[in-house]
Protein backbone atom coordinates (compact mmCIF):
# COMPACT_ATOMS: atom_id res chain seq x y z
CA UNK A 1 0.00 0.00 0.00
CA UNK A 2 1.30 3.54 -0.77
CA UNK A 3 2.85 5.29 2.09
CA UNK A 4 0.30 8.25 1.28
CA UNK A 5 -3.09 6.11 1.54
CA UNK A 6 -1.52 4.45 5.06
CA UNK A 7 -1.38 8.12 6.27
CA UNK A 8 -5.17 9.19 4.76
CA UNK A 9 -6.47 5.64 6.36
CA UNK A 10 -4.61 5.90 10.05
CA UNK A 11 -6.38 9.69 10.21
CA UNK A 12 -9.65 8.70 9.10
CA UNK A 13 -9.24 5.43 11.65
CA UNK A 14 -7.95 7.93 14.28
CA UNK A 15 -9.69 6.06 17.50
CA UNK A 16 -10.47 9.38 19.73
CA UNK A 17 -12.21 11.36 17.24
CA UNK A 18 -13.95 13.18 17.72
CA UNK A 19 -13.50 13.42 21.36
CA UNK A 20 -9.94 15.17 20.40
CA UNK A 21 -11.84 17.62 17.55
CA UNK A 22 -13.92 18.63 20.52
CA UNK A 23 -11.98 18.92 23.66
CA UNK A 24 -9.77 21.01 21.36
CA UNK A 25 -12.78 23.13 21.11
CA UNK A 26 -14.06 23.11 24.08
CA UNK A 27 -10.74 24.90 25.46
CA UNK A 28 -10.14 27.03 22.93
CA UNK A 29 -13.34 28.45 23.36
CA UNK A 30 -13.03 28.28 27.18
CA UNK A 31 -9.61 30.57 27.37
CA UNK A 32 -11.18 32.81 24.71
CA UNK A 33 -14.35 33.44 26.69
CA UNK A 34 -11.98 34.52 29.64
CA UNK A 35 -9.85 37.07 27.46
CA UNK A 36 -12.88 38.24 26.55
CA UNK A 37 -14.19 39.07 29.21
CA UNK A 38 -11.06 40.43 31.03
CA UNK A 39 -11.22 43.47 27.85
CA UNK A 40 -14.68 43.80 28.52
CA UNK A 41 -14.71 44.16 32.08
CA UNK A 42 -11.23 46.68 31.47
CA UNK A 43 -13.62 48.85 29.50
CA UNK A 44 -16.50 48.57 31.96
CA UNK A 45 -19.19 47.31 28.95
CA UNK A 46 -19.49 43.71 31.06
CA UNK A 47 -18.41 42.00 33.75
CA UNK A 48 -16.32 38.47 34.34
CA UNK A 49 -16.75 36.49 37.34
CA UNK A 50 -18.35 39.85 39.28
CA UNK A 51 -15.90 41.83 38.58
CA UNK A 52 -15.88 44.92 36.09
CA UNK A 53 -19.15 46.70 34.71
CA UNK A 54 -21.54 48.25 36.82
CA UNK A 55 -23.67 45.75 36.92
CA UNK A 56 -25.52 44.06 40.04
CA UNK A 57 -24.44 41.32 42.15
CA UNK A 58 -27.06 38.51 41.69
CA UNK A 59 -27.65 35.03 43.27
CA UNK A 60 -30.15 32.21 42.92
CA UNK A 61 -31.50 31.70 46.62
CA UNK A 62 -33.71 28.10 47.22
CA UNK A 63 -37.14 28.59 48.15
CA UNK A 64 -36.26 26.76 50.90
CA UNK A 65 -33.75 29.52 52.59
CA UNK A 66 -36.88 32.22 51.79
CA UNK A 67 -39.08 34.03 53.92
CA UNK A 68 -42.38 35.64 52.27
CA UNK A 69 -44.84 38.42 53.89
CA UNK A 70 -48.04 37.08 54.13
CA UNK A 71 -48.87 34.61 51.48
CA UNK A 72 -45.88 35.14 49.21
CA UNK A 73 -48.35 36.43 46.34
CA UNK A 74 -49.43 34.05 43.40
CA UNK A 75 -49.82 34.67 39.73
CA UNK A 76 -53.08 35.89 38.14
CA UNK A 77 -55.19 34.04 35.52
CA UNK A 78 -55.06 30.90 37.36
CA UNK A 79 -57.96 28.01 37.59
CA UNK A 80 -59.48 27.22 40.65
CA UNK A 81 -57.29 24.73 42.08
CA UNK A 82 -54.22 25.17 40.75
CA UNK A 83 -51.56 26.51 42.92
CA UNK A 84 -47.54 28.09 41.98
CA UNK A 85 -44.44 27.14 43.65
CA UNK A 86 -41.09 28.97 42.65
CA UNK A 87 -37.92 26.62 42.90
CA UNK A 88 -35.56 29.54 43.44
CA UNK A 89 -35.62 33.20 43.44
CA UNK A 90 -33.32 35.50 41.98
CA UNK A 91 -31.94 38.03 44.58
CA UNK A 92 -29.59 41.32 43.81
CA UNK A 93 -28.03 43.62 45.50
CA UNK A 94 -27.52 46.64 43.22
CA UNK A 95 -24.54 48.48 45.10
CA UNK A 96 -22.30 45.44 46.31
CA UNK A 97 -18.48 45.48 48.18
CA UNK A 98 -15.52 44.38 46.87
CA UNK A 99 -15.77 41.15 49.04
CA UNK A 100 -19.56 40.37 47.81
CA UNK A 101 -18.21 40.47 44.25
CA UNK A 102 -15.24 38.23 45.39
CA UNK A 103 -17.99 35.51 46.67
CA UNK A 104 -19.52 35.80 43.77
CA UNK A 105 -17.28 34.71 41.54
CA UNK A 106 -15.60 31.90 44.06
CA UNK A 107 -19.77 30.54 42.89
CA UNK A 108 -18.64 30.39 39.15
CA UNK A 109 -14.90 30.25 38.71
CA UNK A 110 -14.41 26.89 40.66
CA UNK A 111 -16.77 25.46 37.99
CA UNK A 112 -15.41 27.06 34.58
CA UNK A 113 -11.64 26.12 36.24
CA UNK A 114 -12.77 22.42 36.55
CA UNK A 115 -13.73 22.78 32.42
CA UNK A 116 -10.80 23.97 32.16
CA UNK A 117 -8.58 21.56 33.55
CA UNK A 118 -10.85 18.45 32.31
CA UNK A 119 -10.59 19.78 28.74
CA UNK A 120 -6.52 19.99 29.50
CA UNK A 121 -6.28 16.54 30.73
CA UNK A 122 -8.62 15.28 27.38
CA UNK A 123 -6.91 16.90 25.17
CA UNK A 124 -3.60 15.24 26.67
CA UNK A 125 -4.83 11.57 26.75
CA UNK A 126 -6.36 12.82 23.14
CA UNK A 127 -2.73 13.46 21.72
CA UNK A 128 -1.18 10.43 23.50
CA UNK A 129 -3.59 8.23 22.16
CA UNK A 130 -3.37 9.30 18.74
CA UNK A 131 0.62 9.13 18.67
CA UNK A 132 0.77 5.70 20.46
CA UNK A 133 -2.68 3.96 20.38
CA UNK A 134 -4.77 3.67 22.97
CA UNK A 135 -4.12 0.49 24.12
CA UNK A 136 -0.95 1.62 26.14
CA UNK A 137 -0.05 1.92 29.77
CA UNK A 138 0.48 5.90 29.67
CA UNK A 139 -2.96 6.24 28.52
CA UNK A 140 -4.44 3.72 31.26
CA UNK A 141 -3.15 5.99 33.40
CA UNK A 142 -4.37 9.23 32.00
CA UNK A 143 -8.18 7.62 31.57
CA UNK A 144 -7.61 7.24 35.54
CA UNK A 145 -6.51 10.47 36.25
CA UNK A 146 -9.76 11.71 34.39
CA UNK A 147 -11.92 10.11 36.57
CA UNK A 148 -10.34 10.90 40.06
CA UNK A 149 -10.49 14.61 38.40
CA UNK A 150 -13.57 14.37 37.71
CA UNK A 151 -15.44 13.13 41.04
CA UNK A 152 -13.04 15.40 42.63
CA UNK A 153 -12.62 18.12 41.03
CA UNK A 154 -16.66 18.50 40.83
CA UNK A 155 -16.75 17.86 44.82
CA UNK A 156 -14.54 20.72 45.56
CA UNK A 157 -16.19 23.49 43.06
CA UNK A 158 -19.76 22.43 43.91
CA UNK A 159 -18.41 22.64 47.92
CA UNK A 160 -16.63 26.04 47.46
CA UNK A 161 -19.54 27.59 44.95
CA UNK A 162 -22.09 26.13 47.82
CA UNK A 163 -19.96 27.67 51.04
CA UNK A 164 -19.61 31.21 49.04
CA UNK A 165 -23.37 31.33 47.64
CA UNK A 166 -24.45 30.58 52.14
CA UNK A 167 -21.40 33.49 52.88
CA UNK A 168 -23.23 35.87 50.03
CA UNK A 169 -26.62 35.24 51.11
CA UNK A 170 -26.33 36.06 54.48
CA UNK A 171 -24.74 39.20 53.33
CA UNK A 172 -27.97 39.93 51.95
CA UNK A 173 -30.40 38.81 54.33
CA UNK A 174 -31.53 39.96 57.78
CA UNK A 175 -31.24 36.23 59.17
CA UNK A 176 -28.14 33.37 59.38
CA UNK A 177 -29.03 30.21 56.35
CA UNK A 178 -26.27 27.88 58.82
CA UNK A 179 -25.10 24.78 57.75
CA UNK A 180 -28.35 23.48 56.19
CA UNK A 181 -28.55 26.40 53.88
CA UNK A 182 -24.91 25.20 52.51
CA UNK A 183 -26.94 21.75 51.72
CA UNK A 184 -29.62 23.85 49.78
CA UNK A 185 -27.20 25.73 47.95
CA UNK A 186 -24.75 22.72 47.24
CA UNK A 187 -25.74 21.18 43.78
CA UNK A 188 -23.92 17.75 43.19
CA UNK A 189 -24.71 16.12 39.97
CA UNK A 190 -24.94 12.35 40.79
CA UNK A 191 -24.64 11.34 37.09
CA UNK A 192 -20.79 12.69 37.93
CA UNK A 193 -20.23 9.15 39.84
CA UNK A 194 -21.26 6.56 37.25
CA UNK A 195 -19.10 8.50 34.81
CA UNK A 196 -16.07 8.18 37.18
CA UNK A 197 -16.70 4.60 37.23
CA UNK A 198 -17.10 4.43 33.87
CA UNK A 199 -14.19 5.71 33.52
CA UNK A 200 -12.32 3.76 36.03
CA UNK A 201 -13.64 0.92 34.53
CA UNK A 202 -12.26 2.01 31.00
CA UNK A 203 -9.18 2.40 32.54
CA UNK A 204 -8.76 -0.87 33.82
CA UNK A 205 -10.10 -2.36 30.60
CA UNK A 206 -6.98 -0.60 29.19
CA UNK A 207 -4.49 -1.65 31.76
CA UNK A 208 -5.36 -5.68 31.07
CA UNK A 209 -5.07 -5.31 27.49
CA UNK A 210 -1.76 -4.03 27.74
CA UNK A 211 -1.05 -6.65 29.91
CA UNK A 212 -2.39 -9.29 27.22
CA UNK A 213 -0.75 -7.87 24.21
CA UNK A 214 3.03 -7.71 26.57
CA UNK A 215 1.94 -11.16 27.77
CA UNK A 216 1.07 -12.24 24.04
CA UNK A 217 4.68 -10.93 22.96
CA UNK A 218 6.81 -12.69 25.27
CA UNK A 219 5.57 -15.87 24.35
CA UNK A 220 6.12 -15.03 20.71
Amino acid sequence: MPRGASVVIDKVRNPVEPLSTASRGALGAALSVIVLGVVAAIFGSNDVFGFGGNQATCLDVPSALARFHGDGGTLLGLRSGTTTFADTFNVCMTRPSTSERLLLSLTEIPGYLLFIAMAVLVVRFTRTASRDGVYTAPCAQQIRLIGWTLVGGEIIATGVAAIASRTLFDSMASYNGGLQAVLDFWHFPLIIIFVTLGLLTFARIVSLGVRLREENEGTI
